[in-house]
């Protein structure tokens, strides 16, 4: 290594004259005239020789750097450590080798398992230093499949962080060359490993390792994120390029590397990988469904589902709207629709005529209170499980009403999972409309996304016993600009295999259904019988992983 003032530092293995490898030590001379002469060995520290049985490793070759500032030196190897396991030791001389710490572990490995190969590279001002070295920590049962770790120290080795897995699969040390015999086989992976260090979050660390995943040893890189806490800049700079995190579509915290709708904000808190668009947590969450329809009497009244899905119990708002929707311009509103909430077990659990006959105060605190005094609404919190609203007109009065179900826990651990409406598909405004609302994601500014599978089911309630069922439904997804994201007549015409993988795919082939990755926002689901015709239907929207 070159320090300043043109001096040299030379790091090696003495094995003390004897074949005894207990009683080895690591010794550095220094040359003050850029290698033309050398001072006497100066001793580092005593060492015991280690080797993982089954590998050849460099065990007698430590590894030494030294930073541009000082010009402080820094050594780390792999010996028995205290208590006698194998451990990758650290040790540095802020002296130009005259005196050196006391050995620390970089490694954190249980003791038990083996450690090996250590390369270290430190920051320019020697306070971020860096190790990385290969373990078999995640197969502790084996002596030839092993992994590439990372260690990290922010205080110039004093301390060290947790150590981080870098390979993502195990390598077999038994696919590279054997230099020993078949009883006694020393497997070599290499002993030239390297990384390459960092000073800031917005680089990466490179280690360089051997890795046989693709059958032969090949040399394999990773980039590392450096950084005493978890923060998006050193979990940005492991993942993407620079030319990427310099593209404002694809880098920084709004960009979509991956072009999957969760931005890259989203992905770290999610931890999933923006390069991956099949690695996704779509963190946005369907709080709402309202549908408008025209509730008629008996079977044909409206009819509101909704399974709250979770551990938690979970708080709602549930609604019927008449009056007020002649504001709305809706002709033919209901002029006093009554709600009644049901249970798992099909038995009514609460029920509202007007909702200032109720709890008004309590629905007034949701924020969510309807703006007519007839209209009803009920505030529960709800075990996970099936619920039923039925929306009817007083005294069997008929008219166009809306259902609404809103997650007032829009954080919580349970969720609003499938939420349907069954109602009479009728012709021009008359059709059922089911209203989504899309709650925020974890990216920039709520940005996020929720896969929701949406369906309009006719014919198959003919085998319920509904009467009347619409025989051929149409689905329609209109954003809040009125603009169609999709459509679908017969489900199986289009996303047939995705929509079969959510495992509730129609029943009936000409009912219909669409998946689509919708942003925090208002949609609409529209379901009309096809050529104009009339019957009860159900339109229903899923939120999928």
């Amino acid at each position: 290594m070159f320090l300043p003032n043109n001096r040299l530092a030379i790091v090696y293995w003495n094995f003390n004259f004897t074949n005894d490898r207990s009683n080895d030590f690591l010794e550095c001379v220094i040359s003050n005239d850029g290698g033309v002469t050398f001072g006497a060995p100066k001793c580092i520290t005593a060492v015991e020789y280690y080797a993982p049985r089954g590998i050849r490793t460099g065990a007698f070759l430590p590894s030494a750097t030294t930073d541009r500032t000082t010009g402080n030196l820094y050594v780390a190897y792999q010996a028995v450590g205290p208590g006698g396991a194998a451990r990758v030791l650290f040790t540095k001389s802020t002296d130009a080798g005259n005196t050196w710490s006391t050995p620390v572990a970089a490694s954190d490995n249980p003791g038990t398992t083996s450690v090996f190969n250590p390369a270290i590279a430190t920051s320019p001002d020697g306070q971020t230093i860096t190790v990385s070295f290969y373990s078999n920590r995640d197969n502790p049962g084996s002596n030839t499949l092993v992994d590439m770790y990372l260690a990290q120290s922010f205080d110039g080795g004093a301390t060290w962080r947790p150590n981080i897995r870098v390979s993502s699969a195990s390598t077999n040390a038994a696919l590279a060359p054997n230099t020993g015999t078949s009883s006694n086989p020393a497997y070599m992976l290499g002993d030239y490993l390297g990384v390459a260090g960092t000073a800031t979050p917005d680089v990466p660390a490179v280690p360089v390792w051997i890795d046989t995943r693709t059958g032969n040893p090949d040399p394999f890189i990773a980039r590392v994120g450096v950084s005493p806490t978890l923060d998006f800049t050193s979990w940005e700079a492991a993942r993407l390029s620079l030319a990427q995190i310099n593209n404002p579509k694809l880098g920084g915290q709004a960009g979509d590397a991956d072009h999957d709708g969760e931005d890259n904000l989203s992905e770290f808190r999610s931890g999933t990988n923006p390069l991956n668009p099949l690695s996704v947590f779509h963190s946005a969450r369907q709080l709402n469904i309202s549908t408008r329809a025209f509730v008629h009497t008996d079977d044909e009244v409206l009819i509101g589902g909704f399974i709250i899905d979770g551990a938690d119990p979970k708080r709602v708002i549930l609604r019927a709207i008449g009056p007020s929707l002649t504001a709305s311009g809706i002709a033919g509103a209901l002029q006093n629709p009554t709600l009644d909430l049901r249970g798992p077990q099909g038995f009514s659990i609460a029920a509202n005529d007007d909702w200032r006959n109720g709890e008004a105060a309590t629905v007034e605190a949701t924020g969510l209170a309807p703006a007519d005094d007839r209209e009803s609404a009920i505030v529960r919190t709800l075990a996970p499980g099936s619920y039923t609203a039925l929306v009817r007109g007083k005294q069997n009065t008929t008219g166009v009403a809306l259902v609404e179900a809103y997650d007032l826990e829009r954080n919580g651990n349970s969720r609003l999972a499938n939420v349907s409406s069954r109602g009479v598909a009728g012709t021009d405004e008359n059709v059922i409309i089911g209203g989504l609302i899309i709650g925020a994601g974890k990216g920039v500014d709520g940005m996020g996304t929720a896969r929701i599978l949406a369906r309009a089911i006719g014919p198959s309630l003919a085998a319920a016993g509904i009467k009347d069922a619409l025989e051929n439904p149409e689905l329609q997804l209109v954003n809040a600009n009125g603009s169609t994201i999709a459509s679908n007549d017969d489900w199986k015409q289009t996303q047939q295999f995705e929509i079969e993988a959510t495992g509730v795919p129609p029943t009936h082939d000409r009912e219909a259904a669409l998946i689509a990755s919708l942003p925090n926002g208002a949609f609409t689901a529209i379901v009309r019988g096809k050529s104009g015709t009339r019957g009860v239907a159900l339109v229903e929207a899923y939120d999928l992983p």
